[in-house]
């Protein structure tokens, strides 16, 4: 790189602020379209993992994924879904975003009281692990997210 010590071919200091606040602007644009992306992944992956039988517990991740701009996937009911059980999980989900400083945080919740179970296990259930294996497997498609993050800003 060649750095010319020319003041007459330096930008006026206007001109380098505007340039410095729409770089920044861009920046946290794309910071915050990456987070979005993320959690929304992450979402569709630990709906995608939860066993079904009443519906109830894929419901909450299915408000969750809504509520961050996503589309749940067709038949993410199950085969005999009880509607009073779906109602009652899309009142169990929050979603949470934060967007200040450098850093932009998301966290999408499900409450529903034997999430955690099915999550964990018990010593008569296996550990389904819906949520931390959807966020294990984010690694590979992080990159094609902050490509899109970026190319969207």
């Amino acid at each position: 790189m060649i750095l010319n010590s020319d003041p007459g071919l330096r930008p006026p200091a206007r001109s380098a602020r505007e340039l410095n606040e729409r770089l920044r602007v861009r920046v946290m644009q794309a910071r915050v379209s990456f987070a979005d992306r993320v959690i929304r992944d992450a979402v569709e992956g630990a709906l995608r993992r939860t066993p079904v039988d009443t519906a109830r517990l894929r419901a909450a991740w299915v408000t969750a994924l809504e509520r961050l701009g996503g589309v749940a996937p067709s038949g993410w009911e199950g085969p005999d879904p009880e509607g009073g059980e779906i109602r009652r999980g899309r009142s169990e989900a929050s979603v949470s975003r934060e967007d200040a400083g450098d850093g932009s945080e998301r966290a999408a919740t499900n409450s529903v009281d034997y999430a955690v179970y099915l999550e964990r296990g018990t010593r008569e259930i296996e550990p389904r692990r819906m949520a931390a294996e959807s966020v294990a497997s984010l690694g590979p498609r992080l990159p094609g997210h902050l490509a899109a993050a970026v190319a969207e800003s």
